[in-house]
């Protein structure tokens, strides 16, 4: 009896890594309507795509920037919300963070229009935030752009954030 307990405990194991196997053989997510991006970073969390950039190595050549911040979260009800942030080590004249909804076409990741945030400040910190309507099926992330500008010496990167697929 337990000898035929194990063949059908192996044998459903069996099939759920057959089922899951012809499920994903297109590398295509249920319902989505391209294939999976072939450039860029799949996110570890389904509901949210972000990165940080804080390490000393990526940022020593800027003389104020010391962290960025960008990413997507989606509220499974056809908006995400895009938000990005760029720290200072000191008060500057100008710190500014954009962020750059993006879709995966299926070949490139596109930009979605108008779907820009553009904030600016005079001081340690910017942060800003914008909650979008967006087509479900498709797989999207963040490109963003950090600037600082203090004086004669202006710095800024662009930064790319992990990407997340929006069921429909």
């Amino acid at each position: 009896m337990k000898r035929i307990v194990s063949i059908l405990v192996v044998a459903l194991f069996m099939l759920q890594i057959a089922a899951f196997a012809e499920s994903n053989s297109t590398g295509i997510e249920t319902g989505a309507l391209t294939s999976v991006p072939t450039e860029g970073t799949a996110s570890i969390h389904e509901l949210y795509g972000g990165t940080s950039i804080s390490e000393y190595s990526l940022l020593q050549n800027f003389a104020f920037i010391t962290s960025m911040t960008a990413g997507i979260t989606n509220h499974s009800d056809g908006t995400v919300t895009i938000n990005g942030s760029t720290y200072a080590n000191q008060k500057v004249a100008t710190l500014s963070v954009g962020v750059q909804l993006q879709r995966w076409d299926g070949s490139a990741w596109v930009n979605e229009s108008p779907t820009y945030l553009n904030t600016a400040s005079s001081d340690y910190m910017v942060f800003g935030y914008q909650t979008l309507t967006i087509t479900k099926g498709y797989y999207y992330r963040t490109k963003s752009y950090h600037s600082a500008k203090n004086g004669f010496i202006e710095e800024s990167a662009y930064h790319y954030s992990d990407y997340i697929y929006i069921a429909k």
